[in-house]
Parts: structure tokens; sequence; C-alpha cells
């Protein structure tokens, strides 16, 4: 089967190079811009800046033109059809992820084979039918709104949800109400990678966002990231700033509350480096905050940390300090380490 997609691959391509030796293929011409900037004292050229803009006419019309030649270069091999037919065969075919329990509810999500993208599914018991509760193939005309990520209330009655439009890193967030399908009406809006953790009694959840766009310069308009409580049925104008660092305006806080509602962790991480840090936080009966500032138990920088559980006080971490493999450590969530 494999042998059969990487034949039809292979003479794709051998068809390709014929056929623009013939044809005396080039791409249309990109402009070139006298451009230099100055960054700390070093000179960098960028003469194809404007393309960044994508949504400029010229940014569009430069893409039209490369995917024009492309097109007709690809349809000439006489091989894009069955190839297409082939992948489209070998994709279609039910698919599931596993089920997450929360309160007495069973979600799950479930693509029928070529839908694309999943279906979440909520099931009232396991004797029940599953119901759709988000099918994020309906949300534009065009499919490009998609489900970026989503955490589902303790007690299973609330789902916060990301969407992203057009394959944008930027998310906005809805609260649906699960037993009846329906949306709360605010919107969580400057999100980037955020996550949803959830408070123990489902009134509302920890988030975390970057600035608003016209509060900071918009050089750092991906810095700053901040950590918020929004409360079910309020205005995000209103939720309460959580975290921060101003003095490390680079860093960012990823929050995750553990099973028991003890603690809020963030996950403290500076780009894509992978040598993250941990802070902590008790939280009271209701998932508030039971203490005036977060320990800082493990600083970025170091090596990978990954809060798995906990036990009352102590945290377990699978880290890879010292262990390349990886290893399980236990940290007491009152006393920073260096474990």
């Amino acid at each position: 089967m494999i042998e059969r997609i990487y034949r039809l691959a292979t003479l794709a391509i051998l068809g390709l190079l014929t056929s623009c030796a013939h044809q005396g293929w080039s791409y249309p011409e990109t402009r070139r811009m006298d451009l230099v900037e100055d960054y700390h004292g070093t000179a960098v050229a960028a003469p194809y800046r404007w393309l960044e803009d994508d949504n400029s006419h010229e940014t569009r019309q430069w893409t039209a033109a490369q995917n024009t030649v492309t097109r007709s270069l690809l349809d000439s091999t006489g091989l894009t059809a069955p190839l297409a037919n082939r992948l489209t065969e070998l994709w279609d075919f039910p698919k599931y992820a596993a089920p997450a329990r929360r309160g007495s509810r069973y979600f799950f999500s479930k693509n029928d084979g070529l839908q694309n993208q999943s279906v979440l599914y909520v099931q009232e018991g396991l004797d029940a039918e599953p119901a759709v509760l988000l099918d994020p193939n309906g949300l534009s005309n065009d499919g490009t709104t998609a489900l970026s990520g989503g955490a589902v209330s303790p007690d299973g009655k609330f789902l916060a949800y990301g969407l992203s439009v057009h394959g944008s890193d930027l998310q906005e967030f809805r609260i649906r109400k699960v037993g009846i399908g329906a949306d709360f009406p605010e919107v969580i809006k400057w999100c980037k990678f955020a996550g949803i953790a959830w408070a123990r009694d489902g009134s509302g959840f920890y988030y975390n966002r970057f600035p608003e766009p016209g509060s900071v310069s918009e050089e750092d308009l991906n810095n700053f990231n901040r950590v918020y409580f929004h409360a079910l049925g309020t205005r995000q104008e209103n939720d309460p700033l959580i975290f921060g660092r101003d003095d490390a305006k680079e860093l960012g806080f990823h929050p995750t509350t553990s099973d028991d509602g003890r603690f809020l962790v963030l996950t403290v991480y500076h780009g894509t480096d992978p040598r993250n840090g941990l802070y902590v936080m008790p939280l009271d009966a209701a998932g508030q905050p039971a203490a005036e500032s977060f320990t800082r138990l493990l600083e970025p920088g170091q090596a990978m940390y990954a809060f798995v559980e906990n036990d009352e006080d102590m945290l377990f971490v699978h880290t890879d300090r010292n262990a390349p493999r990886g290893r399980i450590v236990a940290i007491d969530a009152q006393v920073p380490a260096e474990k």
C-alpha cells in the first residue's frame, strides 16, 4: 500500500520535472525591495518584506500567479488524480479519540473519515446515545474556522472552547452550556496557545492571554503574557489579573489546575525553549487563590518540567534534569526546589 503511493508520488515528480523542461518553466517574477533594517547595529536586508502582508492586493496576486503555474504543471502529469484518489481511499475510515469523563458525562471526538475536523460528542452515561456537542465543520462557509483547544469543567456542565480563523495562532474562547448546547454571551480574546484551567466548583476558569491591541506598543503584542480568571456570565474586561511578570516580559504562563482542585500550576516558558519552569499557588474549596502569591518552585532555563499529579501537598513532576530518558520527582508545593 505504502509502496504504491510512493511509486505514484515518484512518477508525479518525474513527470513534473519533464514538463518543466519541455515548457521552459519559470516562476512569476517576485519584486525585490531596496530595504535594509538596523537590528541592534546589524544591517539586515529585507527585500521581500512586502510578502509578510498576506492580505495585501499585491501579495494575493503573487500567490494566485504561483498557484496557477504550480497547478498547471501538476495537472499536466496526469498522476495527481490517481494519487488523490488513493490517499482519499486510505483516509476514509472512522477515527475516535479516547473518551474523558467529567461529572456523569463522557466526552470524545470522532471523525467519520473525510471530515475536515473531528466532531466533539457528549454522552449522558455509558448506555446513552452520543450527541453532537460541537461540530467545527459548520463554523464557517469556507471551512477555515478551526477548533483550537478546549476544556470541560469538572462537573461536565460547561465547555470552554477556542476558535482560530484562517490558520491564525490567535484564539477566541467561548463557553458552551453542555446540557442545552447554547453559549454564554461573552467572548475571551487576545489568546495564543492559551491554557484553560477550570476552578473546582465550575464557576469559571484561569487562562493566559496577551495584551489588548492598543494597550502596548505593536512590538510588545506578543509579550507580557498574563494569567486571568474568568467568571461565567461576566465580561472579559472585568476578569481579575492573577499573575504576570512585567520584569520578564518575554515569559509565558500556561495554567493548569490539579485534579483535586487544590493547586493552580503555571508552566513558565520562554519562547520555544523546552527548559521551562513551574510556579504553584494553593486554591480554596471554590477554586480561588488561597495565598497572596505563587511559590516559584522551578525557574525556566535549566530543564523540562511537566506537572503530572499531586498527593496532598506533594507534587509529582516529570523532568529530564540529570535524566536524559526522563524521571518522576516529588516536590513539596510550598518549598522552592532544585531537583
